[in-house]
């Protein structure tokens, strides 16, 4: 049977999975997708492209569960935030059912977007230290040591720590939308035409970008000391080749040091078969590769 006919069939999507579609606090956790939801509209979610294993199912709810929280406290629409569904171990996205906000939940909302701009730096600025912090706290534990009942509970702080980054990202994210439409409907207002505004505003720099910029900077690193040909010239695993040369010794270090800093980025978002970069320095090799090429 395919994951489809087991979901028609009434069958779990795991043994022990969670069968219904209603979560602690009225939230309306992923559950595989039954003949009562196709009447609603559902999309392959692209955060999770080669699908969840069923460890990660824990993951996808984190992402829903944010959502549904933030919309709870920003009632502008009657959306109830995100809902997912699984069909085999792909995950598809719609909408979770929610009562129209009354008007003066409405406009208490409105209220908070048309002040959000001015409070957005504090509030970003607390959320990032808070969650970078506790990300540290995580990265310094020594895991090796732990017995099984210590991995448990280090495992159940990394969830609390995932599940709030994803509620930080709601939590802004929903709110900058919402005031990049508000300034829309002034610019439209005043005869301006509303894509004026993607050249008006522009991101800040951030941990991504900075990344980026130290993936290229690597590349020209290897470029100067003239170890491009080890990238470039040959096939297999980049690191043993750079490890067998005497001269990539200081290049080495410097990628190591970003590792260290870096080393937590992975080529795929709550996918918990992909490695991080610290944990398969293949992976950004192999873009420092790509920069060579390039």
């Amino acid at each position: 049977m395919t994951g489809w006919d087991r979901a028609l069939a009434g069958e779990p999507w795991y043994p022990e999975a969670p069968a219904g579609h209603g979560g602690s606090g009225g939230f309306e956790d992923p559950a595989v997708l039954r003949p009562p939801d196709l009447g609603r509209a559902w999309h392959r979610d692209f955060h999770y492209p080669r699908g969840v294993v069923p460890l990660g199912a824990a993951l996808v709810a984190d992402l829903v569960r944010g959502a549904q929280q933030a919309v709870r406290t920003l009632r502008l629409s009657a959306s109830g935030g995100l809902a997912a569904r699984f069909v085999g171990p792909y995950v598809y996205l719609g909408t979770a059912r929610a009562d129209p906000p009354s008007a003066a939940e409405r406009a208490a909302a409105l209220a908070d977007v048309r002040g959000y701009p001015a409070r957005f730096r504090g509030h970003w600025a607390a959320a990032r230290a808070e969650l970078e912090a506790r990300l540290r706290e995580l990265e310094q534990a020594p895991v090796e040591d732990f017995d099984p009942p210590a991995l448990g509970a280090y495992l159940a702080r990394a969830w609390q720590v995932h599940a709030r980054a994803w509620q930080v990202h709601f939590e802004v994210m929903y709110r900058l939308l919402a005031s990049h439409e508000l300034i829309r409907d002034e610019l439209a207002g005043l005869g301006v035409d509303g894509d004026e505004l993607l050249r008006l505003l522009h991101a800040e720099d951030n941990s991504v970008l900075a990344g980026d910029r130290a993936l290229s900077a690597l590349a020209a690193s290897a470029r100067r000391a003239g170890l491009a040909h080890l990238f470039t010239e040959h096939s297999g695993p980049l690191l043993p080749r750079l490890a067998r040369h005497e001269a990539a010794a200081a290049w080495l270090a410097e990628f190591r040091e970003f590792l260290a800093v870096y080393g937590q980025r992975c080529d795929a978002l709550g996918d918990l078969t992909r490695p991080s970069w610290v944990e398969d320095p293949e992976q950004p090799l192999a873009l420092v590769r790509m920069l060579l090429l390039g």
